[in-house]
C-alpha cells in the first residue's frame, strides 16, 4: 500500500495516534516517502516566500538600461537646416548667423538698466493624499453585529462548519466538502468549526495571514489597514510568511501591513476581551456556561444553591476530552475520561473509545502501567475496537520486555485477519519477536507469509530477514 496520501496530513499533525506511529514507522524504512516529505515542506515554505524588493542601485541599472537601447534620434537644428537649403547655400546661412551673434552683443552693451529678473515659479508636485488611518474594529462591536439577524448572513461553507458573515463583508467559498477553504478580503466573518471523518482543517485566507482551523469557534475581521483573529474555544494557527503562531481560547491578535510588521515576523497574541469571549460563546449553546440564579432576597442567612451545569452527553463528554488531550491539557483530558467511565449510561462502544483514549494520555504521561491495564481490558472484551487495542497492547508491552503479554495480543489481532493493513504489522512485530526468541521453523514461516505483504517495505524486510544465515 501507498502512504503518499496521507503525508500532508500526517505534517499537519492529523491522524489517530495509531495511525500516526505507523506512518512513522514506515518513515523510517522508506527513503521514497522520506524524500517526498522533504520536498511536500520545501514546496510548502517556497510557496510562502515573496520575492525581495528591487534596491535603488537595481532600478537605476534597469534604467541605464533602456536608455541604453532607446538612443536619442534627433537631429540638430543645423544639421537639419544645411541638409534642407544644400550646398549652395551654407555660405548665406553663416554669414546670417555671424550677423544675428554680432547684433546680440551690441544690444547687451548699450543696455545700462538690468534687466527685470525673471519670475519665480513654484512646482507643487500634484501626490495622492495620503491614507487615512482606519481604526480597527473592536471585538465586541464586531460579535454585536453577527449576533443581529438584519446585521448578518449565513454563509454555507461545508459539513461541520457553522459561518455567518456580515452584510459588508467580501468572502468567497474556494475549498470543497473535504477541504474547506475561504478567502475573506474584507469585513468580519464568525464561525464554529466541527470536523468531519475525513475532512482536512479550514483555511481562512486573509491579506495578511492564512489561519489553519482544526476544530474551534473563532471570529476573523479584515480591513484595509490590516486583519485581526480573536478565538473562543480550541485554538487556530496563523500562518504569515513562513511563519506561524498559535492563538489560543481567550486570546486575539491582529497582524497589519505597517513597517513594524512588514518583516517576517509576527506579533504576539494578547488576551480578548473577557465579555466578548462570552458572548461569542453564548452564539452556540453548546458551548454557553448555564447561568448562576442570584442570591434569594430573604433575611435568611442561608443562601439557595446554585443551579446545576447541564450535563453533557456521554459522546459531547468524549469529545470534549479528546480536545483537551489534543491541547495538550493531559491532567484535564484524564479526568474527564475518569468521569466518563464511571457513567451508567455510557454505551459500550464508547466505554471502549474511552478506555483507548486514556491509554493514550497515560502513554504520553510515562504511565505506561495504567496504559497497559486500560488496553488488556479492551482487548479482552471482544469488540469493534478490541483488534486495535490487541494491537497497541502487543507493541507496549514488547516495548516493556513483557514477551508472553505481546505474543498473544499479536496472535489475537492475526486470528481475526492477516491481510490487511493491522494484520501484516502485527505479523511484523510477532516475526521480530519470534527471531529474538531464536530461529525455528515458525519464525521462518512467519517471515516467508510477510512476503506476501501489500507494503513493498515489509516485503524487503522480509526478504532481508530470510536471506540472513
Amino acid at each position: 500500500m501507498t502512504y503518499r496520501d496521507d503525508l500532508p496530513g500526517y505534517r499537519l499533525g492529523e491522524g489517530s495516534p495509531l495511525e500516526r506511529e505507523r506512518i512513522k514507522a514506515h518513515l523510517e524504512s522508506c527513503p521514497d516517502c522520506r524524500a517526498h516529505l522533504e520536498a511536500y515542506e520545501l514546496l510548502v515554505r517556497d510557496a510562502r516566500e515573496e520575492p525581495p524588493a528591487l534596491s535603488i542601485d537595481a532600478k537605476d541599472q534597469i534604467w541605464q538600461n533602456i536608455e541604453r537601447e532607446l538612443p536619442g534620434t534627433q537631429p540638430s537644428l543645423w544639421s537639419s537646416l544645411s541638409e534642407l537649403l544644400g550646398a549652395r547655400w551654407q555660405p548665406a546661412l553663416g554669414m546670417a548667423a555671424v550677423a544675428c551673434l554680432a547684433y546680440v552683443v551690441i544690444i547687451t552693451n548699450t543696455t545700462n538698466q538690468p534687466s527685470a529678473p525673471a519670475p519665480s515659479i513654484t512646482v507643487t508636485e500634484n501626490l495622492p493624499p495620503k491614507p487615512t488611518q482606519v481604526a480597527p474594529k473592536a471585538l465586541a462591536a464586531v460579535v454585536a453585529e453577527l449576533s443581529q439577524p438584519a446585521t448578518h448572513k449565513s454563509l454555507d461553507v461545508a459539513p461541520g462548519v457553522v459561518a455567518r458573515t456580515s452584510k459588508r463583508s467580501k468572502v468567497r467559498k474556494t475549498g470543497t466538502v473535504h477541504a474547506p477553504r475561504v478567502e475573506l478580503t474584507a469585513g468580519d466573518l464568525l464561525a464554529e468549526y466541527t470536523r468531519q471523518p475525513k475532512q482536512e482543517p479550514m483555511v481562512i485566507q486573509t491579506p495578511h495571514f492564512e489561519a489553519i482551523v482544526r476544530g474551534t469557534i473563532f471570529v476573523i475581521s479584515v480591513d484595509s489597514e490590516g486583519s485581526s483573529l480573536s478565538v473562543a474555544e480550541g485554538k487556530v494557527e496563523a500562518r504569515r510568511r513562513g511563519k506561524s503562531i498559535m492563538v489560543r481560547s481567550g486570546e486575539s491578535v491582529r497582524i497589519t501591513d505597517t513597517p513594524d510588521t512588514a518583516e517576517d515576523t509576527i506579533v504576539t497574541p494578547q488576551p480578548a476581551e473577557q465579555s466578548a469571549i462570552d458572548a461569542l460563546k453564548g452564539l452556540f449553546p453548546e458551548h454557553q456556561a448555564a447561568p448562576v440564579s442570584p442570591a434569594p432576597k430573604t433575611p435568611k442567612m442561608t443562601a439557595s444553591p446554585a443551579p446545576k451545569r447541564p450535563v453533557l452527553s456521554p459522546r459531547a463528554q468524549l469529545t470534549s476530552a479528546r480536545k483537551a488531550w489534543l491541547d495538550g491539557r493531559l491532567v484535564g483530558a484524564e479526568t474527564q475520561i475518569t468521569n466518563l467511565l464511571k457513567r451508567a449510561d455510557l454505551e459500550p462502544n464508547l466505554q471502549d473509545d474511552a478506555r483507548l483514549l486514556r491509554a493514550s494520555i497515560y502513554r504520553a504521561q510515562g504511565n505506561l502501567k495504567e496504559a497497559l491495564v486500560d488496553l488488556e481490558v479492551v482487548a479482552a472484551l471482544k469488540r469493534s475496537q478490541s483488534r486495535v487495542a490487541a494491537f497497541e497492547l502487543g507493541r507496549l508491552a514488547l516495548e516493556q520486555g513483557r514477551v508472553g503479554t505481546a505474543e498473544r495480543a499479536l496472535r489475537q489481532v492475526l486470528e481475526v485477519s492477516e491481510n490487511d493493513v493491522l494484520g501484516e504489522e502485527a505479523r511484523f512485530a510477532l516475526c521480530q519477536l519470534l527471531t529474538e526468541q531464536g530461529s525455528n521453523d515458525e519464525t521462518m514461516g512467519c517471515w516467508e507469509a510477510l512476503q506476501d505483504a501489500s507494503d513493498p517495505s515489509l516485503r524487503e524486510k522480509a526478504r532481508r530477514a530470510l536471506e540472513k544465515p
